[in-house]
C-alpha cells in the first residue's frame, strides 16, 4: 500500500542537507581512509621489513656459534686417542697442531680435577680459572663463556671442553658477521652467559627485538625503533601516489553517487523504495445526473524538501529511468487497499488507473492488477485504464495488450486526447471504449480564439465511432452546460471537486451528492483550490 503522509508534515528523513552531510563525511573518509590504511601499511611493512633482517641475522649467528663448535668438537675428539701419554711431546705437539689448524681455536689443553696439566705451550699444571656454569653441547662437552689462558690471564675467553681435553675460542669469533649499523647482536649461552656482542644490542624499550634460542645459544639482534621509522618513511612516500589514486577513485564514486542520489531520478527511487507517493482520487461527475461514478487515481508526491512535485515533472523523469512501473503498481496496490470496500459495495462506481507506454510494454503492473482485483473480490469493469496516446506508438503490441485488458472487462480511455498526433482514421483502429478531452480544450469554450472549435471537432468524431466522452478540466458552470449540451456524458475538474485523499473521497462517495451544473451557465461556482 502507497504510505499515507499528512498534508502538515515533510519528509526530513532524507533532505539534500542530510545527504551532503553524508557526503561530506564520506568525502573525508574516502580521502583520510587510504592515507590512513597507507600509514599504516607503510610502518607494518618497515617493520616487517626489519624484523626479517633481523631474524637472517640470529641465524646467521646461530649457524656461526654452531660451526665453530662442531668443528671444536671434532678436533677435541680427535685428541682422545694419543699416540703416547698424556701431556707427552707428541701429545703437546698435536694440541699445537689443531691451534694451527683451526683458525677459531686459540689455545688447546688438557686438564683434570680442575687442574691445567698442559696446553699447546707445554707442561703447565696450574689451578684452571673457569666459570662455574656451563652449557651441554653433547656427550660429555661442556660450553663455557668464561677462560683464561695462562698467555693472556686478563683475556676472557670462550672454553669448549670434553674428555679432559679443552679449547679456548675468542669470544668475538662467535659475532664474527657482518652485521649493518644500528644493529645491535648478542650471543650468550643457553645457560644465559654472555659470550659476545656487536654494538648496542640490549632492549631499553625503544628497539625492535628478534630472539634465536636453540639449547646451546641465546642470540638476541636489535634496532633502533627510528630505524624502523625512517624505513617506514619511504614505505609511505612510494605508497602515496596509490594512497591518492585510491582518494580520487573514492572521490569519483561518490561524487556520481551524489550526483545521482540529489537527481531527481535518485530521490524518485527512495520515494518508490520507501513508498511515499501518495494516491488522491479526482471525482467524475455524470454531466445527466450530476452524481459521482467513480474517481481517476492519481499519484502525488512530496519531495523531502516539503515542496510537491507536479506529475507531469517525477512521471516524465520516471519514464526516462524505467521507473513508472513502479509506480504504476503501488497506485494499484493503494486503489485496491483504499477503494477495495466500496466498490464491493457500490458495483456501479468505478476506478481509473492511468497506464503508461512502458506498462504496456511490460506486464508487471497489469499482473498485479489482475492479481489483486481477484484476492479482493471486484470486478473488472469497476477498473478504469487510461492510456495517452504514447501508449499507442507501438500498435501491435498495444493492441494485443489492450485487448487481453478489454477481453476481462476493463473499460480503455485515451487520456489526454488531443494533444498528440490521433486522427479519425487512426482512431477507429484502436480498440478503445472511450476518450479524454485534454483540459486545454475546455477551456476553450466559449473563448473566441480560431482554436474554440476543436472541442467540437474531437465530440464529433468520437460520437462517430461510438465512445464514452470525459472532459478534463471542468471549472465553471458554463463549460459543464455546453458540454452536456453537445452530449459528453462525464466531466471532470474543480467544478465538482479537487482532487481528495482516499477519507475524503470516501465521504463524497457516501454522501451520494448530486453536484449542481443545471444553474445558470454565466454564473462561476468552480470549486478552486
Amino acid at each position: 500500500m502507497v504510505s499515507r503522509i499528512s498534508p502538515g508534515m515533510t519528509f526530513v528523513q532524507l533532505t539534500r542537507y542530510s545527504i551532503l552531510a553524508t557526503a561530506v563525511v564520506l568525502g573525508t573518509v574516502c580521502v583520510v581512509l587510504p592515507a590512513a590504511l597507507a600509514w599504516n601499511w607503510a610502518w607494518q611493512r618497515a617493520e616487517a621489513q626489519q624484523r626479517a633482517g633481523l631474524s637472517r641475522l640470529v641465524e646467521l649467528a646461530a649457524e656461526r656459534g654452531h660451526t665453530i663448535v662442531e668443528q671444536v668438537r671434532a678436533t677435541l675428539d680427535g685428541l682422545e686417542a694419543p699416540a703416547g701419554p698424556r701431556c707427552s711431546a707428541a701429545d703437546v705437539a698435536r694440541m699445537r697442531a689443531g691451534t694451527i689448524d683451526v683458525r677459531f681455536i686459540e689455545e688447546i689443553g688438557f686438564q683434570r680435577d680442575d687442574q691445567l696439566l698442559c696446553n699447546s705451550w707445554g707442561e703447565v699444571n696450574q689451578a684452571m680459572r673457569l666459570s662455574p656454569t656451563h652449557t651441554v653441547v653433547g656427550p660429555g662437552v661442556q660450553l663455557r663463556a668464561a677462560g683464561f689462558s695462562l698467555a693472556s690471564p686478563g683475556t676472557r675467553l670462550v672454553s669448549v671442553a670434553g674428555s679432559g681435553y679443552y679449547a679456548y675460542v675468542a669470544p668475538g669469533r662467535f659475532v664474527d658477521i657482518a652485521v649493518p649499523d644500528q644493529v645491535g647482536l648478542a650471543v650468550a649461552t643457553a645457560a644465559g652467559e654472555a659470550i659476545a656482542h656487536r654494538q648496542q644490542a640490549g632492549d631499553d624499550g625503544e628497539r625492535l627485538r628478534v630472539t634465536h634460542a636453540d639449547g646451546i645459544f641465546s642470540i638476541v639482534a636489535t634496532l633502533p625503533m627510528q630505524q624502523v621509522a625512517h624505513a617506514a618513511t619511504r614505505q609511505r612516500w612510494a605508497m602515496l601516489p596509490l594512497a591518492a589514486l585510491c582518494s580520487l577513485a573514492g572521490l569519483g564514486g561518490l561524487a556520481g553517487w551524489l550526483r545521482r542520489r540529489l537527481s531527481l531520478a535518485g530521490e524518485l527511487r527512495v520515494a518508490l523504495a520507501r513508498r511515499q507517493l501518495q494516491v488522491v482520487y479526482q471525482p467524475l461527475i455524470d454531466l445527466a445526473s450530476g452524481r459521482c461514478i467513480g474517481a481517476e487515481a492519481l499519484a502525488r508526491w512530496q519531495h523531502p524538501s516539503g515542496r510537491w512535485i507536479t506529475a507531469d515533472v517525477f512521471i516524465a523523469e520516471a519514464e526516462r529511468h524505467g521507473l513508472v512501473g513502479r509506480i504504476t503498481v503501488q497506485v494499484i496496490q493503494a486503489v485496491i487497499q483504499d477503494m477495495g470496500p466500496l466498490l464491493r459495495h457500490h458495483p456501479w462506481l468505478h476506478i481509473s488507473i492511468n497506464l503508461s507506454a512502458q506498462d504496456i510494454d511490460d506486464d508487471s503492473a497489469r499482473r498485479e492488477l489482475a492479481c489483486l482485483m481477484a484476492l479482493h473480490g471486484l470486478a473488472a469493469n469497476q477498473i478504469w485504464l487510461e492510456m495517452t496516446e504514447r501508449g499507442f506508438m507501438n500498435a501491435e503490441l498495444a493492441r494485443a495488450a489492450i485487448g487481453g485488458l478489454r477481453a476481462n472487462g476493463h473499460r480503455i480511455l485515451i487520456d489526454d486526447f488531443g494533444t498528440g498526433y490521433s486522427s479519425l482514421s487512426y482512431l477507429q483502429t484502436l480498440p478503445v471504449d472511450g476518450l479524454k478531452i485534454d483540459k486545454s480544450f475546455v477551456d476553450m469554450i466559449a473563448s473566441d480564439t480560431s482554436a474554440s472549435g476543436v472541442i467540437d471537432h474531437i465530440i464529433d468524431m468520437a460520437k462517430s465511432l461510438g465512445l464514452m466522452i470525459v472532459a478534463e478540466g471542468v471549472e465553471t458552470v458554463q463549460q459543464a452546460h455546453y458540454l452536456r449540451q453537445r452530449g459528453v456524458q462525464f466531466g471532470q475538474g474543480w467544478l465538482f471537486s479537487k482532487a481528495l485523499p482516499a477519507d475524503h473521497f470516501l465521504t463524497f462517495c457516501q454522501a451520494d451528492r448530486i453536484v449542481s451544473t443545471m444553474g445558470d451557465p454565466g454564473q462561476d461556482q468552480g470549486n478552486r483550490r
